[in-house]
């Protein structure tokens, strides 16, 4: 036998072991996937995830523009825009993180105290939203 019918047969096997393994990974990841799919608490943290992310980017994309048209006399250029959404929501982002955090270990740490911690956040914004904080600048 010569020495590239050698090293096709190991290419050949290799593959199909690799194709095994592939399929083998597969099988293991849509196990899991189900499995953390019965679980209501995960599948609700996710979608608020996938809900908070496009949050984000539509306030990354779009914010510094609308910021710089209605506050472009304090604002000097596009860039101090960017810079000041930017920071507006790191710091409301930690500010939140924690001030959830601790409401919902203050009620109990369960799913109920978390749904009832972003009810009452959700009602309250209603009055201190975006619509009077353009009103305070």
């Amino acid at each position: 036998m010569t020495a590239s019918a050698t090293l096709r047969r190991r290419a050949a096997r290799d593959a199909t072991r690799a194709a095994a393994a592939t399929k083998t990974m597969r099988l293991d990841f849509l196990r899991d996937a189900s499995q953390l799919a019965k679980i209501p608490v995960y599948v609700l943290t996710v979608a608020a995830y996938v809900a908070y992310t496009a949050v984000v980017g539509v306030y990354a994309v779009w914010g510094p523009k609308a910021g710089y048209a209605i506050y472009g006399s304090a604002l000097k250029t596009r860039g101090d825009a960017d810079f000041a959404l930017g920071g507006i929501t790191v710091v409301a982002g930690v500010v939140g993180t924690l001030l959830g955090g601790r409401a919902v270990d203050t009620f109990g740490a369960s799913r109920r105290a978390a749904i009832t911690v972003c009810a009452v956040r959700r009602v309250l914004s209603h009055h201190t939203g975006p619509h009077t904080t353009a009103l305070a600048w």
